[in-house]
């Protein structure tokens, strides 16, 4: 398979992003111009009804074979249906949207491959931490609190900047959890048995068990206008280090009432960033 210089990867990118933005433009001009001209007609369906309605009773015949007719075109309840066809539609040209921003950004993505190199968890971890509170600063969380347990020094292999962006991506789902306002979120740093441990713990309502493994599927978001790719990367350079990105369906021990909380854990032994 031919390789990639980062301009060409670019290049790509913004052509298949502009070949997906042309026909999702057209659709979009022509969906607004249908959502008016389908409101216009559900006006005119309302009218309609309010006129049967009113109709003495010697045409009850022709009114129950017009509402048969409407039924069979979807216009029963008035407009109803096309209203709601409309609306998917709507969210089909946004879910596409959202792709095609992920597609826009994988060439940022690429800028965090490289070779493994030695590197401090505690400096990493707190650099990810310093990100998610300026990102942050505005949102209803209160603040972004370290708990770093792990040994003084402890130094992994890999690819700094992929860890940062895991553990910021861990704290984004974290921020947007539902939680209450003005709560904090929790990142403890622990190691045990050969592992460095990293949880984000917050007191949102966590996640239904059918869906604990949706979180980490790609574009999948619960936020409006989100792109739903960050806890995807994030599981994927877990697996490139030889560590796990996990969902703990359980209160963290050392936070009662959390309902859940997200781990990472990397190996301190051999552990090994590579290229995407």
């Amino acid at each position: 398979m031919p390789k990639f210089s980062m301009a060409e990867a670019e290049a790509f990118c913004a052509g298949l992003v502009h070949a997906i933005n042309n026909p999702l433009t057209y659709l979009g001009s022509n969906l607004t111009s249908l959502a008016r001209d389908i409101e216009g007609l559900c006006q005119l369906l309302e009218a309609q009804t309010a006129l049967l309605r009113s109709l003495p009773p010697e045409y009850a015949a022709a009114v129950t074979v017009l509402e048969a007719q409407r039924r069979e075109l979807y216009l029963e309840p008035p407009g109803e249906i096309l209203r709601q066809l409309v609306a998917d539609c709507s969210d089909g040209v946004s879910e596409v949207n959202r792709i095609a921003a992920v597609i826009r950004a994988l060439p940022s993505a690429v800028e965090l491959s490289g070779p493994p190199v030695p590197f401090s968890l505690h400096e990493v971890v707190s650099t990810a931490v310093a990100r998610a509170r300026t990102l942050h600063a505005r949102e209803r969380v209160a603040d972004v609190r370290l708990s770093h347990r792990a040994a003084p020094g402890l130094m992994l292999n890999g690819v700094p900047a992929q860890i940062i962006e895991t553990v910021e991506a861990m704290i984004d789902n974290a921020v947007h959890s539902g939680q209450a306002e003005g709560m904090p979120i929790f990142v403890v740093v622990t190691d045990e048995r050969g592992f460095a441990v990293i949880d984000v713990i917050d007191k949102g309502p966590g996640v239904l068990e059918a869906r604990t493994d949706d979180i980490f599927q790609p574009f999948f978001t619960t936020r409006r206008g989100a792109v739903g790719m960050g806890l995807t990367t994030g599981r994927r350079f877990a697996e490139l280090h030889e560590g796990r990105l996990i969902w703990i369906g359980s209160s963290h021990p050392d936070f009662e009432g959390s309902a859940g909380f997200i781990r990472l854990r990397l190996p301190i032994d051999g552990a090994a960033g590579r290229m995407l």
